[in-house]
């Protein structure tokens, strides 16, 4: 992939836009069906880089993997005594569904990672895992890799004590140990509300449908039903990245069809609709395919709240910088710990398009053409995010570049042939 990108867009959008599997869903199933051996349902590829992490974690413990036509088969066992060296990359929910999962498998799973990785939130989960009789190890120094866990398939905590649920993939990571545990396991938290809350639904969303059901009261969690269905674990396409589509659509006009995007979906960012219509996104289904359109007119400026979809702050931010007047993001704790501090990342790259950027507590204030834009290329700090959020100004204005595009790989590897099979040029340098 070239070091830069320059992107230019056709008058309007038409065309179909393939979303990839939703990652979130696609490794919560990898999990699921490791420990049922029930298959995976997905008409939607999952070639991210996240998901290709877990895979191959998976195939060095000893699974092996079979795909036909929409189903994915995981059979196999666990190699008993082996030593499996993961190397998780940038991977944040490899390092902890595969921490938990690791728990139970008779190996020893040694973990390593990027430099960014060992700084997001993780320690609560492992300190949990070890107060109820994991054996695990980390760095205390500077990174917390290299990670190591004694996996016991005879561990059976009664009750499992989290306590910072800052990330809700600490709970969903002991929440999808369902059908390992004990019936009435408790997982207790600290914190009455995590973050991103909408994600645990999504767990729990998934493992009901495999007959694995948890009793949810305040803030804490009780496993109340194990009888495991033979049902496929369904994965859909991915709602957080179709928001890109939504909002170039927003900017230049035009209707798309996109497949694999379910009307009373588990994700919890499928809420973006209401956002979107309330600047002028119009949405219909027609059959399995959503039909998505927009005039290509101005909109207003906006006040939202990302507390429940983090990965859509991006998408917005860039947007309000070409509303009619100044927007508000509100709920934006989580985002100074993603791939990068997205609240930095969103300031500098803003200010090229001519908005003026104020962070107040979790909220971000923007002001659209408050000074004439520049034409400095897009830098994307190695956050797939910010590449595929920054390329929908970039479609409005010709010449503009994106530094380092190969970053989509993470969670959208065909995100920029997607945009060609759509009309765009991509010029390179």
């Amino acid at each position: 992939m070239p070091e830069r990108i320059r992107l230019i867009a056709p008058e309007t959008l038409s065309g179909t836009y393939i979303l990839p599997a939703s990652k979130s869903m696609y490794n919560r199933a990898l999990v699921l069906s490791a420990l049922t051996g029930n298959s995976i349902l997905s008409s939607s590829s999952a070639q991210a880089e996240d998901c290709q992490v877990m895979e191959n974690y998976l195939a060095e413990v000893g699974y092996s993997f079979k795909r036909k036509a929409t189903q994915v088969e995981i059979s196999g066992r666990p190699i008993s005594g082996k030593v499996v060296q993961a190397e998780l990359a940038m991977a944040g929910t490899a390092l902890r569904f595969l921490s938990a999962l690791a728990a139970v498998l008779p190996v020893q799973s040694q973990f390593t990672g990027a430099t960014r990785l060992g700084l997001r939130p993780y320690l609560p989960l492992s300190l949990a895992l070890k107060e109820s009789g994991v054996n695990i190890h980390w760095s205390e120094g500077e990174s917390i890799f290299p990670i190591r866990i004694q996996g016991n398939t005879e561990w059976q905590p009664e009750k499992i004590y989290l306590r910072n649920s800052q990330s809700s993939q600490f709970i969903s990571a002991l929440l999808l140990l369902g059908p390992y545990l004990n019936l009435d396991t408790q997982i207790i938290c600290s914190q009455q509300a995590p973050l991103s809350e909408p994600y645990i639904d999504l767990t729990l969303g998934m493992l009901d449908q495999i007959g694995i059901n948890w009793k949810r009261s305040s803030n804490q969690y009780e496993l109340v039903k194990k009888s495991v269905l033979s049902n496929p674990i369904l994965v859909e396409a991915d709602w957080s990245n179709a928001s890109y589509a939504f909002g170039m659509l927003l900017l230049k006009g035009g209707t798309l069809h996109i497949p694999g995007l379910l009307r009373n979906s588990l994700q919890g960012d499928a809420l973006q609709v209401e956002y979107f219509q309330q600047l002028g996104v119009a949405f219909s289904w027609k059959g399995e395919e959503l039909e998505v359109g927009a005039p290509g007119k101005k909109f207003p400026g906006f006040d939202l709240d990302f507390s429940g979809m983090p990965d859509l702050a991006q998408t917005f931010a860039v947007l309000a910088a070409f509303a009619e007047g100044p927007s508000i993001l509100r709920g934006l704790y989580s985002l100074v710990f993603k791939e990068t501090n997205r609240i930095e990342a969103l300031q500098a790259e803003l200010q090229k398009f001519g908005a003026k950027v104020e962070v107040v507590g979790d909220s971000m204030h923007i002001h659209p053409r408050f000074a004439l834009p520049t034409q400095e290329p897009i830098k994307t700090y190695g956050d797939h995010r910010m590449a595929m959020a920054f390329s929908i100004g970039c479609c409005t204005q010709v010449g503009r570049q994106i530094e380092n595009p190969e970053v989509v790989s993470k969670s959208f590897p065909e995100y920029w042939d997607n945009l060609r099979q759509l009309g765009f040029v991509l010029e390179v340098d």
